[in-house]
C-alpha cells in the first residue's frame, strides 16, 4: 500500500487585501496521511496566495526547513511569509519580548505562491509510535512529502503550475529525495507518480554531509567559512575586503590544503611553519595551534577557540554572533549543541514567537503544544537507513545531478551564508562543482549571514532580489 491521503481539514483562513506585495489568501490545512502499513499522522501546510493574480501558470514553491525534526517557522517567519520577525540589529536580537512582526517586503508572493510544509512530528503535528516506521525516516519522509505536494497542487488546481522545492539545511536531504521519487517507478516507489519540479532551491544545505562530519574533506569545506569568520572578528584580512580575503582562503583550500591533508608526516618542517603560518594569516590561529592540530581545524574546535582568550565562543550557526563561552560545573551536562549555541541560543526565541503569531493571526487557536524543532521524538527516532536516531552520512549530489540530466530545463539556485559554521559555503561550493558546469542552470550565491541567509536585511534583500531573478529565469 502506497502513501495516501486520509483526510484533510482547513485549521484557518485569513484575507489581507493590503498586504506587502499585494491582496494575499492565507490557508492552513492539515492533511492526515496514511502509510504502508495503515498508520497514519498529520502533515500540515501554510499556504500564502494572491487572489488578484489568477491561476494561470503562477509558480508555486513548496518550502520546509530541515533537522529532521523543523517546522517551517524559521522559512516562513525570516523569509517567505506577507510578514516577517522584526530584527533591528542582525546579530542582536531580542531574546525575550516584546517581539514584532513588520511587513515582508521580500516575500517573493509577487512571483510565486508559496506553500510552507510542517512535515510529520514538527509544529501541531504529532506522529504515534505505531507510526514510526512508516513516517520517519529518508524515503518515508519523501513519499510523505510528495502526497501532499500532489494533494495540495489538485486540489487548489494547480498541478499545471511550475512548480519549485526549497529545502533548507536538511531541506536538502529531504528536496534531493523528492526528487529522487517524484517520477516514480518500480524499483523506486512502486507506482509511477508522474511528477516533476521546474527547480529546486536550497539555503544553507546539507550535500556532502559524509565529509561535512566526517571525513578528510570537512577541513577542506570549513576553511574559506573560518576565513570570512577571522575577518568579521578582526583576527584576519584586515589589510584587505572581505570578498577578497575570503577569495584568497577558497584559493588555499582548493590548490594548497588536499596536497597538505595528503602529505602528513612527509611535510618537512620548512613545508609545516610556512604553511602554518599562511593559514594562520586566513583563519586568525596561531600557527602553533594550527601546527598542533596538523592543519585539522573543525568548526567546533574553531568556534570555541577564535575568541577565547577574551572568553567568548564564536555562533556555529552564525558566526558572527558572540556569548560567553559555555562553563561547565563539574558534574554537569556539556553544552547543547543547539541551545547554547552563541547564534541559535540568542534568534530562535524571536523565530518561535514569530511561528505561533503568524498562525494565530490566521485563526489557529490551540497553539499549546506547538513545536518549532522536535529533536526527541522526530530526530532523535529518524531512520537515515541504519536504524532509528543512528545518524548515517548522506550525499544530495548524485539526485540533484539527475535531476538535471533528465530534465535540460531544471535549475537550481542554492544560497550559502559565509558565517555558516554548519553546512559551510565550501561544501555548496564543492556540490556546485559535481552536479553540473552550466552556470545558467546551477547558480551558488554567497551572503554575508549565517545558516539561515536571511538573517540581515541587506543579506535578506540580496537574497530575494537573486530569487526573484532565479524565478523570472
Amino acid at each position: 500500500m502506497a502513501y495516501r491521503i486520509k483526510d484533510s481539514k482547513v485549521l484557518g483562513t485569513r484575507s489581507d487585501a493590503d498586504a506587502p506585495s499585494g491582496p494575499v489568501d492565507t490557508t492552513i490545512e492539515q492533511w492526515t496521511v496514511s502509510g504502508p502499513s495503515g498508520a497514519t499522522t498529520d502533515v500540515t501546510t501554510t499556504s500564502y496566495t494572491r487572489p488578484d493574480t489568477g491561476i494561470g501558470r503562477r509558480p508555486v514553491i513548496m518550502a520546509f526547513n530541515g533537522g529532521p525534526g523543523s517546522s517551517s517557522g524559521f522559512l516562513g517567519s525570516g523569509l517567505l511569509a506577507p510578514w516577517r520577525i522584526d530584527l533591528p540589529e542582525a546579530t542582536k536580537p531580542p531574546v525575550h519580548g516584546p517581539f514584532r512582526l513588520v511587513d515582508n517586503n521580500e516575500s517573493l508572493l509577487a512571483e510565486a505562491d508559496v506553500v510552507l510544509i510542517d512535515p510529520p512530528g514538527t509544529g501541531m503535528n504529532r506522529v504515534e509510535d505505531s507510526a514510526v516506521a512508516d513516517f520517519l525516516g529518508i524515503n518515508q519522509d519523501a513519499d510523505t512529502a510528495l502526497v501532499v505536494i500532489r494533494a495540495w497542487l489538485q486540489r487548489h488546481a494547480r498541478d499545471g503550475a511550475p512548480t519549485y522545492l526549497l529545502g533548507e539545511s536538511f531541506g536538502a536531504v529531504r528536496l534531493a529525495s523528492i526528487l529522487s521519487r517524484a517520477l516514480g517507478g518500480p524499483t523506486k516507489v512502486g507506482e509511477m507518480h508522474g511528477m516533476s519540479f521546474a527547480g529546486a532551491i536550497i539555503l544553507g544545505g546539507s550535500f556532502d554531509m559524509s565529509a561535512v562530519f566526517f571525513g578528510e574533506n570537512q577541513f577542506l569545506y570549513a576553511f574559506t567559512a573560518h576565513a570570512a569568520t577571522a575577518w568579521h572578528h578582526k583576527k584576519a584580512g584586515q589589510d584587505t575586503t572581505l570578498s577578497r580575503h575570503v577569495e584568497a582562503a577558497d584559493e588555499f583550500a582548493v590548490n594548497e590544503m588536499p596536497s597538505l591533508l595528503y602529505k602528513g608526516q612527509r611535510l618537512s618542517p620548512g613545508e609545516k611553519q610556512t604553511a602554518a603560518a599562511k593559514m594562520s594569516k586566513l583563519i586568525g590561529l596561531s600557527p602553533e595551534i594550527i601546527l598542533d592540530k596538523n592543519f585539522r581545524i573543525d568548526s567546533g574546535f574553531y568556534a570555541s577557540t577564535l575568541l577565547s582568550t577574551n572568553g567568548h565562543t564564536v555562533g556555529a550557526y552564525d558566526s558572527r554572533f558572540v556569548a560567553p563561552a559555555y562553563q561547565r560545573a563539574p558534574l554537569a551536562p556539556p553544552a547543547d549543541p543547539v541551545a547554547d549555541d552563541s547564534a541559535m541560543g540568542q534568534y530562535s526565541p524571536a523565530f518561535a514567537w514569530a511561528s505561533r503569531e503568524l498562525l494565530r493571526r490566521a485563526g489557529v487557536d490551540d497553539l499549546s503544544d506547538y513545536r518549532l524543532i522536535d529533536f526527541a521524538t522526530v530526530n532523535g527516532r529518524f531512520d537515515w537507513g541504519h536504524g532509528a536516531g543512528k545518524m548515517y552520512p548522506v550525499s544530495t549530489i548524485a539526485p540533484l545531478r539527475r535531476a538535471m540530466e533528465i530534465d535540460s530545463t531544471f535549475r537550481l539556485f542554492v544560497a550559502a551564508g559565509l558565517y555558516d559554521l554548519v553546512t559551510p559555503i565550501g561544501s555548496a561550493s564543492y556540490a556546485i562543482a559535481q552536479i553540473s558546469d552550466d552556470s545558467k542552470r546551477a547558480i551558488l550565491r554567497s551572503y554575508e549571514s549565517g545558516h539561515m541567509p536571511y538573517i540581515g536585511d541587506d543579506a535578506r534583500e540580496e537574497l530575494a532580489r537573486d530569487l526573484r531573478e532565479f524565478l523570472e529565469g
